[in-house]
């Protein structure tokens, strides 16, 4: 197995389980602690590789975003909420970037999935695109925490498969362009899932943990 798809393999499946389960034991409750919690877990494993780096807000230069909050304006660089990255053995060669992580939660007190179609989820949409588009890494992950007693975890997955989002300004007065293929993998947590049974409990169960 190379060491790329060792720690992706380690993402998938053992990263994925061990959020799970310390989200059912109330560890997340905003963005901080994800991101605590996912540095936390891969370190170990990134240990065993000494040219791996992690790096938490890692700003990556020279790639053109669009942000829409309000009014369209371009920034030159993508700040990833975790980014592995690879170092060679001549120091003066840049680093070979890896992996980049965005990273949601939504309060606990905000009990629906959220409206992907915001600008607060395509901002994110658009950074992991753009970055595997540029070829500037080799994965993206989306993560999003989030609380919903109905909706369930595959029904919000499809949502993120299926919306369209804009990734620049719009071309014309009323039309913004849009994207829909997705460049990177997606995966939700929801509080109301339980890890074991993988079923949604009511707030009565829920709060027997």
């Amino acid at each position: 197995m190379t060491k790329l798809k060792e720690i992706t393999n380690f993402i998938e499946n053992d990263l994925i389980r061990k959020i799970r389960k310390d989200l059912w034991h109330y560890e997340i409750s905003n963005e901080r602690d994800f991101e605590s919690l996912v540095y936390f877990y891969l370190k170990p494993l990134l240990k065993k590789f000494p040219e791996i780096k992690i790096s938490t807000n890692y700003s990556l230069m020279g790639l053109d975003v669009w942000k829409g909050k309000g009014k369209w304006k371009r920034v030159n660089f993508v700040m990833p909420d975790i980014v592995i990255s690879e170092r060679s053995s001549n120091e003066k060669k840049p680093l070979n970037h890896l992996i980049a992580f965005e990273l949601k939660t939504r309060s606990p007190g905000e009990g629906t999935a959220p409206t992907f179609s915001s600008e607060e989820y395509e901002l994110d949409f658009r950074k992991l695109n753009r970055l595997m588009r540029a070829n500037k890494i080799k994965h993206a992950y989306y993560f999003l925490v989030y609380s919903d007693k109905q909706e369930t975890e595959e029904e919000t997955e499809e949502e993120i498969e299926k919306c369209s989002f804009s990734y620049g300004k719009a071309r014309s007065k009323n039309m913004a362009s849009k994207a829909r293929l997705k460049r990177f993998k997606s995966f939700v947590f929801n509080r109301y899932v339980n890890p074991r049974t993988k079923k949604i409990v009511d707030d009565y169960k829920r709060a027997e943990i």
